[in-house]
């Protein structure tokens, strides 16, 4: 089997082209740094998280429950399975959810002003 020759310039133009990381980031080649966009913007760990929302508040209670009633199934359809049940459920029912969704976000406010 004959092993196709490739040319000098071709084959230093594959050397010295920046190479995507495992993370899908290209290096640009300056001090061997990746400046992928998690890298360029806030660290992750100073980024502030949003409070939850009532649906998100219910769902983190309810999400293992149905994982136990339904072991088989993914996540993916876990959440479709709480979507259409939170969307059957009464304001009456939410309600409880919302207020606790609120007094996370008032704490918030207090937590991180501005």
């Amino acid at each position: 089997m004959r092993v196709p020759k490739v040319s000098r310039t071709r084959r230093l133009q594959r050397e010295t082209r920046p190479r995507e990381s495992t993370n899908g980031s290209k290096n640009n080649g300056k001090d061997g740094e990746s400046k992928s966009p998690s890298s360029t913007s806030n660290d992750k760990n100073t980024k502030i998280k949003r409070p939850m929302n009532a649906f998100m508040v219910w769902a983190r209670e309810y999400r293992t429950i149905l994982s136990k009633g339904f072991p088989k199934e993914s996540n993916s359809q876990i959440s479709v399975r709480l979507g259409d049940i939170w969307s059957n459920l009464t304001n009456e029912e939410k309600k409880p959810f919302y207020d606790r969704a609120d007094k996370l976000r008032r704490q918030h406010e207090k937590d991180y002003p501005g």
